[in-house]
């Protein structure tokens, strides 16, 4: 009895040690930016919400659109929601699109919820403008909250396919070749030197600020760059300054 015993305590610690040994070799769930399936679910309608169907054949569809006057506002103020989805097959595209949702769906939906309860909502506006040039669609969505903070996301991809765009095909777009990295690396101490003086004979805290900012741009990818409507390239960087203050900037490129 005590061998049989002795052999069931052995035989269930071995299937509990493969059991903990395969949860810990099984990889956890990864969804990587391109990969999400997302499906867009119609909100429910409200009297005050308008339905924009003359863009139901366009690259770019408005799925959500309401407009009106924020309860107890004065003076009175007046919200537009607009939210956008990019009608192309690939997987990119469908990522770009949950991240859209999660951004600015949601909170639509909070705004929508506080305002029938005659509550302030969190966003006076969210609107949108997309154009193509090239292969390269560009989605820009403004958003505004009510206390006056105003931000622009870019999303960009091919205009044909939804694919995800490199680095090198937006730096073609304005005519602009060679390595992402060393072009974008050349952009940054340029304007160093104009904005801070000459590489030559420059201090630790320069040099440590120029590095500090080209590092920040690695790996080079194309999020860190939007196109204009007009066809100018920019380039967004967090800019290290010598003298240890730290900005947010927009450059154009070239």
């Amino acid at each position: 009895m005590k061998h049989f015993l002795m052999y069931a305590v052995l035989l269930s610690l071995s299937l509990l040690l493969l059991t903990c040994c395969a949860l810990w070799d099984e990889p956890k769930e990864s969804v990587p930016t391109g990969s999400y399936h997302y499906v867009v679910t119609a909100p429910s309608r409200i009297p005050n919400e308008t339905v924009d169907f003359a863009q139901g054949d366009q690259t770019v569809k408005r799925v959500m659109n309401y407009e009106g006057e924020i309860p107890l506002s004065y003076p009175t103020k007046v919200y537009r929601y607009q939210l956008p989805m990019i009608d192309l097959p690939d997987s990119y595209t469908t990522a770009c699109n949950q991240e859209i949702e999660a951004l600015f769906g949601a909170k639509i939906r909070s705004s929508l919820q506080a305002m029938e309860r005659q509550q302030e909502p969190k966003l006076e506006s969210v609107t949108y403008f997309s154009f193509v040039h090239g292969e390269i669609l560009t989605l820009r969505i403004d958003e505004r909250s009510c206390n006056g903070e105003v931000s622009h996301t870019y999303y960009t991809v091919n205009a044909q396919t939804g694919k995800e765009i490199h680095a090198e095909e937006m730096l073609a777009q304005v005519g602009i070749g060679g390595e992402p990295e060393q072009v974008l690396n050349q952009r940054v101490t340029d304007l160093f030197a104009s904005r801070f003086g000459p590489l030559e004979g420059a201090d630790v805290d320069y040099t440590t600020a120029l590095n500090r900012t080209q590092m920040a741009l690695s790996p080079v990818t194309a999020k860190c760059m939007h196109l204009t409507e007009s066809g100018r390239l920019i380039l967004a960087l967090t800019l290290y300054h010598p003298t240890g203050e730290i900005t947010l900037e927009e450059i154009p490129l070239p």
